[in-house]
Parts: C-alpha cells; sequence; structure tokens
C-alpha cells in the first residue's frame, strides 16, 4: 500500500497483485512537531469479485408475437453495473434491434423490442450480440471499467443461460391456405348428404367461432 500526500490530502494506492482479500480498516497515526499524536481510523470494505454479464432473460411469456408485440429482454450481471455514454443495443438473432429503456446502476438492464411488419420470422428468439454503441461499462460499486466480450455471450448460450432454453417465435407472415381437398369417397351425393373437406395451411393456425366457418363454391 502506497501514501501520497498531494497537499493537505492523503492518497491510498494499492499495488497491483497486492489486494487484500478480506474486509478491514485503514488506521493513520499522525504526529505533529510538538508530538501531539492523533490516530485515524477507516473501515473499507475490499471488492472481491470480478463483475460479468450472468445470464440474458426474458420478462414475456412464451408463445408466438407478430407485428405491434413487444418484448422485455434483461442483461442480468453478476453485480451492479452501469454505462457511461450512448445507451447499448441487443442484436436479436433475427436482425432486429432491442433498446434499452432502464437499469443502469443496477445488477439488471432491461430491454424493449417492438415486433415490426418487415421483421424475419424466427422460430427461436435469442441474442445475437450487444451493440455497446461507444458506452463504457462500470461497474457501480467500484468504478471500474469492464467489457463485455462476444465469447461471454456464446458461453453463456453453451450453458443454457439466454433465450434459447425459451419458446419466443417471432411471426409476422399470415398464415395463408396451401390447399383445399376434399376426403369423401368419390360418387354421386344428393340432397342432405355430407361431404368432408380438408383445408391446409402453410402453418398452424386456431380457428375461432368455427360455427361461422364456411366454403363458398364457384
Amino acid at each position: 500500500v502506497n501514501f501520497k500526500k498531494p497537499g493537505n490530502n492523503w492518497s491510498v494506492t494499492v499495488e497491483k497483485g497486492k489486494v487484500p482479500t478480506v474486509d478491514g480498516a485503514i488506521t493513520a497515526t499522525l504526529i505533529d512537531y510538538a508530538n501531539n499524536i492523533v490516530t485515524l481510523s477507516q473501515t473499507v470494505t475490499v471488492e472481491k469479485s470480478e463483475i460479468g454479464l450472468d445470464r440474458i432473460t426474458c420478462d414475456s411469456e412464451d408463445g408466438s408475437y407478430n407485428a405491434g408485440k413487444e418484448l422485455i429482454i434483461n442483461l442480468e450481471f453478476t453485480k451492479s453495473a452501469k454505462f457511461d455514454g450512448d445507451a447499448p443495443k441487443l442484436l436479436l438473432n433475427n436482425n432486429a434491434e432491442a433498446l434499452y429503456i432502464d437499469g443502469s446502476g443496477t445488477s439488471r438492464h432491461q430491454f424493449k423490442y417492438i415486433v415490426k411488419e418487415t421483421d424475419t420470422n424466427i422460430p427461436k428468439l435469442d441474442v445475437s450480440s450487444i451493440n455497446s454503441n461507444g458506452c463504457s461499462w462500470v461497474d457501480a460499486n467500484t468504478d471500474a471499467v469492464f467489457e463485455i466480450q462476444q465469447s461471454e455471450i456464446e458461453t453463456l448460450v453453451s450453458n443454457k443461460k439466454t433465450l434459447n432454453q425459451r419458446n419466443i417465435v417471432i411471426d409476422t407472415q399470415a398464415p395463408f391456405v396451401n390447399g383445399i381437398t376434399c376426403i369423401s369417397a368419390e360418387g354421386s351425393y344428393k340432397a342432405g348428404k355430407e361431404l368432408i373437406f380438408k383445408i391446409e395451411f402453410n402453418e398452424d393456425v386456431n380457428v375461432k367461432e368455427e360455427n361461422n366457418l364456411k366454403l363458398t363454391f364457384d
């Protein structure tokens, strides 16, 4: 530990490799020219853990999301973090972006993704990368600057700590009919007889108000 006295102020710096591993106190004893003695003590907390990205989560439920729907995606850190500068962005695996909305200074930073009609459909939404947008990530407790490496996100994916464990589907395309076929046997049908038709769509659909679904023949 090194002490410096610029003017009437004292500063304490810790040499690299000699960081204390337990909490404690810094005590200084001052003696003036008349041998008057005063002792000062200040309790200090040693920051022992490094900050990093812990997981990526989503507050929204599993399901299919079309244009206009919103999803809240979270970066969760091991400790409270903040950023200095312009707000970062999340790049998603359908090439869309989630924009920062809240949380700087805490361990949970929130981003909002609003699905657009032009967004690419994806069966499992996830975060591909983080665009720092020129900002600096800072430990909110120590003001130490840190970076989020792409390898950290890849590790989270491997450890199943991202959205790839969820079932969040982006589907901006309306379903369409692939074909209509009659599955009743061939033959002649008179009044009162029934024929069964099958409609095939390009994707799974839910039919509401089934009694109002009708086929019109030319």
